[in-house]
């Protein structure tokens, strides 16, 4: 089994009585692309070091609610996974290609396009034997790839082959615009001929990893020694000792819609060059999230990029910047391939698997209604508890739903009673008193139950415990029999194990929530004797016994 960890967020109800609204900030938003040369060069500092991953830039007090604001509706990232064969034949994905409004992904055994209407990747048609590589293409009305020895141009239907068997070196990189197609190796840029006959050699460029056409069919080349521009005659080197690119070693290209901006992808960031100027971003506080990246994508206004650890979205209208990182977002650290498609979808590919991010409008409300819905259906345990943990048998899906017991039973429930209580003040809906008063009488059993061992053992009442079990629980209260540290006893019927542990913090956990259903959620002066008879008990054991 494996462990499927959802936190349990305290849920915050926030109303106003004013009409006021506030301006909304974001620190990302500070790096802005709009800006002039001069208050660029401030936000990115231009250096070549290679700094890895930039921490944040510092930590933030907050200590009181400047402005309280209406809840309105607002955009949320969202992910879906692609890990199973179910909706991905091969997880291991390389590289990405959007062409007209599908988008193609290279396995390391297939070639797959996505289907949006059934949300999966199937495979896409021709079927290919060795296919080892594909090209972005823009305007064109094939794709482009490669075998060993082939060059295909190939769509559904018609497949065109260009023997390259004797060219000698290993093809590195594949392009298509205007149904114009290049390819690259390590030292030279070849075009393949209209009547895709045969290729013919276009320049020679020293240790090109990557290369992009634009429209006017002026060939840009990723070496390990700068950018390279030729236009048909002239061979330019943009390099970082001019102040051009931010380093030497260039990764990855892409144009952007306009065919006039260029994103270059480099060892220390990105730069971006359009009408002969360029404007270099690195990896720094309020910058770039992370350097040392191995793809770029650009779309509208949006900019991916690829990094060794991570993925980064940029906007380029306002600047705002989006850092994807670990399995909450991504299904391996190290990201192969980036893009984008017209309906805003954000796909990462990696070797186990696509994570595909989208934004949805909603609200705080909508939120609390969806984490309230999970914890309905599954984290309620023994009738009143609030599980912590749930376990299923699919680590990015429910499945087979199963709950144990926690050390921490009492704390994370007394913090739900709270919330659910404060929810209760603020609302006065049944609906917070009743979860609030289901999970407090099993708080009441966590100083109930052990009392009866307790009082016998002339220890007194007020000892809680971290958790107890309940015979109707199958396997949770069978793995108790044979632990030395579990206590057997009958109370009202049905028989408990408690445990005879407790912690400090769990004391913590008691006096907030009680404290809490006390003043918020208690309706008479019964309910609140039942919560001061705990309370009061829990403060004077510990009185007596230190």
């Amino acid at each position: 089994m494996k462990r499927f960890l959802v936190f349990l967020f305290l849920l915050s109800f926030v109303f106003s009585c004013s009409e006021e609204s506030a301006e909304q900030t974001d620190i990302a938003a500070d790096v802005g692309f709009d800006i002039e040369p001069d208050a660029l060069s401030d936000v990115m500092n231009e250096t070549t070091t290679d700094t890895g991953y930039i921490p944040p830039r510092g930590f933030y007090k907050v200590d009181k609610h400047t402005t309280v604001v209406k809840d309105t509706p607002y955009l949320e990232e969202r992910v879906k996974f692609y890990y199973n064969a179910e909706v991905l034949p091969d997880i291991n994905t390389k590289k990405f290609v959007y062409k007209g409004d599908s988008l193609y992904v290279l396995t390391s055994n297939s070639l797959l396009v996505y289907h949006e209407g059934l949300d999966v990747f199937e495979l896409a048609k021709p079927e290919i034997d060795g296919l080892l590589d594909i090209g972005e293409v823009k305007k064109c009305d094939y794709l482009i790839g490669r075998t060993s020895e082939k060059i295909l141009i190939f769509k559904e239907g018609d497949i065109k082959e260009i023997d390259i068997s004797g060219i000698g070196e290993e093809v590195n990189s594949l392009y298509g615009v205007k149904n114009t197609y290049y390819f690259s190796t390590a030292d030279s840029v070849y075009k393949i001929k209209s009547d895709y006959s045969g290729y013919e050699k276009i320049v020679d460029i020293s240790g090109i990893t990557t290369i992009v056409i634009n429209e006017d069919l002026h060939v840009f080349a990723g070496t390990n020694s700068g950018l390279f521009e030729y236009d048909g005659s002239i061979l330019k080197n943009y390099t970082a000792s001019n102040e051009e690119i931010g380093d030497n070693l260039v990764s990855s290209l892409a144009f952007c819609d306009d065919d006039r901006t260029l994103i270059v992808g480099t060892l220390s960031g990105f730069t971006r060059y359009k009408d002969n100027k360029f404007e270099r971003f690195y990896a720094k506080p309020d910058g770039l999230p992370m350097n040392r990246i191995n793809s770029v994508a650009c779309l509208g206004n949006m900019v991916a990029l690829g990094h060794t650890i991570g993925a980064t979205f940029i906007d380029q209208k306002d600047g705002h910047i989006d850092y994807y990182l670990s399995r909450r977002w991504i299904l391996d650290e190290q990201v192969n391939d980036v893009a984008f498609d017209e309906n805003g979808n954000r796909f990462i590919a990696t070797k186990n698997g696509i994570s595909r991010i989208y934004l949805v409008e909603t609200t705080l409300k909508d939120k609390i209604e969806y984490f309230e819905d999970i914890q309905n259906r599954y984290f309620w345990r023994m009738d009143g508890f609030v599980a912590p943990d749930m376990y299923s048998s699919d680590e990015f899906e429910i499945k087979d739903p199963r709950l144990w017991d926690s050390d921490n039973d009492g704390l994370w429930t007394q913090m739900q009673v709270a919330a659910w209580c404060m929810a209760y003040a603020v609302t006065k809906d049944e609906y917070y008193y009743q979860k609030a008063r289901k999970a407090i009488e099993v708080m009441f059993l966590q100083v109930d139950i052990p009392a009866i061992d307790f009082e016998k053992a002339g220890l007194g009442y007020g000892f809680v415990t971290r958790s107890l079990v309940r015979d109707d629980e199958g396997a949770v209260y069978e793995d108790k029999k044979s632990r030395s540290n579990w206590h057997l006893v009958e109370y009202n019927g049905k028989k408990y194990y408690w445990k005879d542990d407790t912690s400090s913090d769990e004391i913590d956990g008691h006096f907030f929530g009680y404290s809490f259903y006390y003043d918020h959620c208690a309706k008479d002066d019964k309910e609140r004797e039942e919560v001061a008879k705990r309370l009061g008990g829990i403060a004077d054991y510990i009185l007596r016994n230190g």
